[in-house]
């Protein structure tokens, strides 16, 4: 049972998040995230390799952006982390510049960027008013990073969605999220009884250029877990890939500090923008 001290902590912390930016804000503990269904399925995942911008986005090299995994490794979370932060912000339709991509800054995207920026105002925040060390986690798993999504569910801030997204009741699946360890125990803030998907007829699945959500792959027989990630297992990474590395390689290059850098709009969010939830007030804060 925690005590009023913890509560209060953790309702400190979240007021301050919101404070310096965030639109989301929650808490889960690591014990409870490592049993969740992706992290318990890391180890069992075959080889894959894949060019994706958030894997890079902490260096800001996009030659770093590509992402190993092997049988048998494991999600490694950080020393002495017993509670996870995570933050959200939201990406309404009409501002496309929080996805382009800044080469060379470290921060990858806009969006991501700001996630940065909320976080390290976290972090300092703890340290001079409550001595606590708050530690950024980055996106790739093999630097550290953890699966984002279901951390954003257990700690109820909205549910997995037909289309693979983080469903939240405020935004819907417009939303950019970031993690941050702390080394103290503070009370879990989820889950959420929300599902907007039960009954819906999945018009995002079917507006995917590729067919990324054609097979189920995944299966509760081949993991032997009944829980399964991506909705049902349905939903093909290396698919979607395709249309990400389509667009990527027609994507406009746009000067930025007196032409010396420059942004590239590169991401395919189709699935996202046919899902209805939270779009009425994808722009409004609470």
């Amino acid at each position: 049972m925690f005590v009023d001290a913890d509560k209060k902590l953790a309702s400190e912390i979240i007021k301050m998040a919101r404070k310096f930016g965030a639109d989301l804000a929650g808490f889960i503990d690591v014990e409870s995230l490592q049993c969740s269904p992706s992290h318990k399925m890391h180890a069992k995942l075959p080889h894959y390799t894949l060019n994706s911008d958030n894997a890079a986005a902490d260096s800001g090299n996009p030659a770093a952006s590509q992402e190993h995994q092997s049988p048998g490794v494991k999600v490694n979370f950080p020393k002495k982390a017993q509670t996870i932060l995570i933050i959200g912000i939201c990406h309404p339709e009409d501002e496309p510049a929080l996805d382009y991509w800044r080469n060379p800054f470290p921060g990858g995207t806009e969006g991501n960027l700001r996630l940065i920026r909320i976080n390290n105002q976290i972090i300092q925040w703890l340290e001079n008013n409550e001595g606590i060390i708050g530690l950024q986690i980055p996106y790739a798993i093999t630097k550290g990073g953890i699966y984002l999504k279901d951390a954003v569910v257990l700690a109820g801030l909205g549910v997995i969605g037909k289309n693979n997204l983080l469903i939240t009741p405020q935004f819907g699946p417009r939303v950019r999220l970031r993690a941050m360890a702390l080394p103290v125990n503070l009370p879990a803030t989820g889950p959420l009884d929300f599902d907007p998907c039960a009954f819906c007829d999945a018009p995002c699945r079917s507006i995917c250029h590729q067919g990324a959500f054609d097979e189920k792959v995944y299966s509760s027989m081949d993991y032997g877990q009944t829980e399964l990630p991506a909705r049902e297992g349905v939903y093909s990474r290396k698919t979607c890939k395709l249309e990400m590395d389509k667009n990527r390689d027609k994507a406009e290059l746009i000067p930025i500090d007196g032409g010396e850098n420059m942004r590239v709009a590169a991401h395919c969010r189709a699935c996202e923008f046919q899902c209805t939830v939270g779009s009425a007030s994808s722009t409004d804060k609470f």
